[in-house]
């Protein structure tokens, strides 16, 4: 069956009679009955039907329709896919009509309803659905999603998510309630948690390790996000030990290049399903365009030694902090994340060298490293979504380079670059998602020249932003040429 109506329509002709409450804010149910939807693409199968007890907003469109709907669901906007409660009046809304891609402005948006009783259905990629009056909607519940598939087809009983590291455990419990999973089922297990009797546990590899195996073989399903870590050691032999997982389902943006690591990620999870560019996502109206801007930096001498010790030198060299502070000077962004691999000799230093400047006074800056606790790396992530302080975030890779959910950022420093796809691409993921007033993502590349490094891994960064499809342009600025500030007059 195939219908162009709207979605309440769509339920009562169904019967769903059973309604949500503050307390059970989300029921779903699943139908045997082979029913599709339209979607900008054609028509999807609907896997599931939900209803909703939410606070509900009023939009008036200025052709005098009007659409009721959850704060959070999102639509299709001119200025990429929002939530409800962060639209704005007078923003444009995407619509669509044999074919042919519309605009529609929204002349008033208000709350509607507290604990309003509210529809909405799940359904395959691409997640958009028209509804009859052609507005694009946006469903997204990937592996919450998948989750309850399993567990309400009794296909499993006991699930571990495994994260990356510690500061996702909370941020990924937390979209989980937002997805309508029982908050009493989900559980945390790292150093202070222990909640093994949950229905869902969340932690990550580096808690897992200590674990004995009667724990590990409690689960009869595991993911994995942001899997490509599970090339590591400590993950094969952690997941060679949950003999019980029959279901295994990993998510990644990016799979190693290498053909040997490909394969022991596979071995342990199974073939890959599906794969999506970022070239596709981003001409599907999913993710940011980008914009690599590549700072050469060159130097009055030629750096030689060891590795390390060169690393060290250059990043400490006055011309090349100048220009690290003047690039950032000139941004205006609520948040600009920049990024080091060092905890003393380079994010330390580096928060000690902007501190000492007064054209960075309106700026708040907070340096993250292992040191800090899970606690204070969330409550970090969640003050820069609020876009309300203009936060300097300087951090390590490992903390914030995968998975961490910060939308609103849209630059990045890549003060001490480099040259693993991985590393660099998952830290570019942080700026790619769409965000209200976002038009594009933008990474700050400084190349280091006169050494034998760090041109060469430059190079490699460089090929991947070509298959990505990022935009890439270039400036060089050399020492000898420079004004180097007095810190004590800027």
């Amino acid at each position: 069956m195939f219908f162009d109506i709207k979605i309440e329509d769509l339920f009562n002709k169904l019967n769903f009679t059973m309604n949500p409450t503050p307390d059970f804010p989300e029921i779903s149910w699943k139908s045997n009955i082979d029913i599709k939807i339209k979607t900008p693409t054609g028509y999807s199968k609907i896997n599931e039907f939900v209803k909703k007890c939410c606070t509900s907003y009023k939009i008036l469109f200025n052709n005098k329709t009007e659409l009721i709907c959850s704060d959070k669901h999102i639509l299709c906007t001119s200025n990429g896919q929002k939530e409800i409660r962060n639209i704005k009046k007078n923003e444009e809304i995407y619509g669509l009509n044999n074919d042919k891609i519309w605009t529609i402005k929204i002349e008033n948006i208000e709350i509607y309803k507290e604990n309003d009783i509210l529809y909405d259905v799940c359904i395959d990629h691409p997640h958009l659905y028209l509804d009859s009056n052609g507005l694009i909607h946006h469903n997204s519940l990937i592996l919450a999603y998948i989750y309850k598939t399993l567990f309400e087809n009794n296909l499993v009983n006991k699930q571990i998510v495994v994260v990356p590291n510690l500061n996702l455990i909370t941020q990924f419990k937390n979209d989980w309630i937002d997805y309508g999973i029982p908050k009493e089922k989900l559980g945390e297990v790292w150093a202070n948690s222990k909640e093994w009797d949950k229905d869902v546990v969340i932690s990550t590899w580096q808690s897992l390790s200590k674990a004995s195996e009667k724990y590990l073989n409690m689960f009869d399903s595991v993911f994995l996000d942001e899997c490509h870590t599970s090339r590591s050691t400590v993950v094969k032999e952690t997941l060679s030990k949950m003999e019980n997982a029959e279901w295994r389902i990993g998510c990644t943006g990016t799979l190693p290049d290498s053909e040997i690591d490909d394969l022991n990620i596979r071995s342990y999870l199974g073939p890959v399903i599906i794969d999506y560019s970022t070239k596709k996502l981003k001409k599907a109206g999913y993710l940011a365009p980008c914009e690599i801007h590549q700072i050469n930096l060159h130097y009055n001498k030629e750096y030689k030694g060891q590795f390390n010790d060169v690393k060290d030198e250059i990043f400490k060299n006055d011309f090349r902090l100048n220009v690290i502070k003047n690039e950032l000077s000139k941004l205006n962004d609520w948040n600009v994340l920049l990024l080091v691999n060092k905890v003393e000799d380079e994010g330390q230093f580096l928060l000690d060298y902007l501190l000492l400047f007064d054209k960075f006074k309106d700026c708040e800056f907070v340096f993250l490293s292992g040191k800090n606790k899970k606690d204070e790396r969330e409550y970090w992530r969640q003050e820069c979504n609020k876009n309300e302080r203009k936060i300097r975030l300087i951090s390590t890779y490992p903390i914030l380079q995968a998975g961490t959910n910060i939308p609103s950022l849209s630059k990045v420093f890549f003060v001490s670059p480099s040259k693993s796809k991985i590393r660099v691409l998952q830290s570019i993921g942080r700026t790619l998602r769409l965000f209200e007033r976002k038009d594009k993502a933008e990474i700050y590349d400084f190349i280091d020249h006169n050494n034998k490094w760090f041109v060469d891994h430059s190079e490699v960064r460089e090929l991947n932003y070509l298959r990505e499809d990022f935009e890439i342009n270039s400036i060089d600025y050399y020492e000898k040429d420079h004004q180097i500030d007095d810190i004590f007059k800027s």
